[in-house]
Formats: C-alpha cells, structure tokens, sequence
C-alpha cells in the first residue's frame, strides 16, 4: 500500500501525542490540529487521505469541522472519535459530515491501527474505482469522435460510390448510343463494357441472346483469336510504359484498339476496342 497522510484533530494536545506514537511505525505521514479551523487550514495546505477527528471540541464540534471538511475536500475518507454514544449524533455524523467510521474513547491501540488501514485500503479502491470510470469516459469520448470520423468517411465513400455509379450508368448510355462498336477490357484481359453495337456483331455466328453475356468473362471467351492477340499486344505494352495504337484488319472491320491511363495517372488501366467499319453502310457483318 502507498504511503498515506493522515490528518488528526482534537482539542486536547496529549491525546495527539499519542496518536502520533501509535502510527509511528506505520507506512504513514500524521498531521495534526488542535481545533477545527486549524484542521481545515491544514487540509487546505496538505494533500489529506484520512481524517481522524475527535466529536467534542470547543468552538467547532467535530460535525461541523467533517461537514465542512467533506464539502470542501469530499474524496478524504473520515473517521470520528467519540466518547459517547448518542444515537442523533451518530446520525447526523452520517448524514451531514459523511463520516465512514466510528471509534469509541477510550480507544483499543490494535483495533484504531485495524480500522485506519482498512479505511485507507477502501480509499485506495475508490481511487482506482475513479480513475477507471474516468479512463472510460475518456475512452467513450474517444471513441464516439472515432465513430463520427468514420461515420462521416462511410457518407463521403457512399456518396463517391452512388456518384460513380450513376456515372457508370451515363458512361454506358453515351457508349450504347456510339454508331460503332465499342468493348472495354479491363488489365486482366476481362470484358467490362460491351455497347449495343458490337453485341450485335457478336450475334452472327453465336448461339443465344448475346445481349446476356455478363460482364467480366474473359475476352476470348467472346472475341476471335486475332482480336484477343491485339488485346494482349496494346495491354503488355501498356504495362510497359509505350503508348500505342495496334490495327487489326478484315473484310467488314478494321479494330483499334487504345491503351487507357497513358495521358494521366488512373488507377484502372486496361484497353478500349473500337470496329471501325469498312463500308460506308455496314455495321452488319459479324467480328472476324
């Protein structure tokens, strides 16, 4: 246990004394005062754990000096010494002074040494208790400023991504409405953008409603050998750092296909296949 201060109280100078030899050999620092206006100015000057403080005194009665004691310092524990037994004292002890403890005059050495450390070992749970409960509230305010900061970080990410899918959703109405054919393929080769135009020329020679192909197939699940080798060539050599424009001709179309992330820093960088028709009619004829 920590070393506590002690302050006692009493009119009369021998019974100091004799409390000041009866925890001498105690982990303890005692304090002391003849009167209650003395006690309080020490508590004033002095970090106090426990008071120890006689009932009748000249002046200031022992309630009033634990009243006042405990209204300006309320964390101190307090014991009252007494010599009788009057049961409204004891009462109004409790009620008004918050007294802790009760020791009867003449006192018994051992059981005033017993009751002294018992009380300081409860004022040390109570300071523990406190420093808990303020650990926690401190904790609470923490967090729910975390939980604010997170709340406002999910708002901003789900505006971001309803932003970005209403733009997803123009993007692909403005593809659909380009008179050529257009895909987007993603850095691992995979299909994430088919416009109506070339879902068209993936009908000749396919069975099925290809307008129900999924996104994110692989490109030569849906595209012809020689358009899959453009694909690759335009992502290995973007992933090389070279800009480049490759051709692909055959009868109706010729492809093109374009690196993306060349002209600025984007995180996506995949391809953009574009069919370019031949004829000056012709959107019909199906992929080579």
């Amino acid at each position: 246990m920590q070393r506590h201060t002690i302050l006692c109280v009493d009119d009369e100078s021998h019974i100091l004394s004799s409390l000041k030899r009866l925890f001498r050999k105690e982990n303890l620092e005692v304090l002391t005062a003849l009167s209650g206006e003395e006690g309080l100015e020490v508590l004033r000057q002095h970090p106090v754990h426990l008071i120890l403080s006689d009932q009748r005194m000249p002046e200031m009665s022992g309630l009033e000096f634990l009243r006042r004691a405990k209204e300006a310092f309320p964390r101190t524990f307090r014991i009252v010494l007494t010599g009788f037994a009057e049961i409204d004292s004891i009462l109004a002890l409790i009620n008004e002074a918050g007294v802790h403890q009760f020791i009867t005059k003449p006192w018994k050495d051992e059981q005033l040494k017993l009751t002294v450390r018992n009380s300081l070992e409860q004022f040390e749970l109570q300071e523990f208790n406190d420093q808990l409960v303020a650990k926690i509230e401190e904790q609470k305010e923490d967090l729910e400023v975390l939980n604010k900061a997170l709340q406002e970080k999910v708002d901003q990410r789900t505006s971001e991504l309803t932003f970005r899918s209403r733009a997803l959703s123009l993007s692909q109405e403005i593809v659909d409405c380009l008179p050529l054919p257009v895909a987007g393929i993603d850095p691992d080769g995979d299909v994430v953008l088919l416009n109506s135009r070339i879902r068209n020329l993936l009908k000749d020679g396919r069975s099925g409603d290809v307008s129900e192909v999924p996104l994110g197939v692989p490109a030569e699940d849906l595209f012809p050998n020689r358009v899959v080798d453009l694909i690759r060539q335009v992502l290995k050599t973007h992933e090389n750092g070279q800009a480049s424009e490759c051709w692909n001709g055959s009868q109706e179309h010729l492809f093109r296909c374009y690196p993306l992330g060349q002209a600025m820093d984007w995180a996506f960088k995949g391809a953009v296949l574009v069919g370019c028709p031949l004829e000056e009619d012709g959107l019909s004829g199906g992929l080579p």
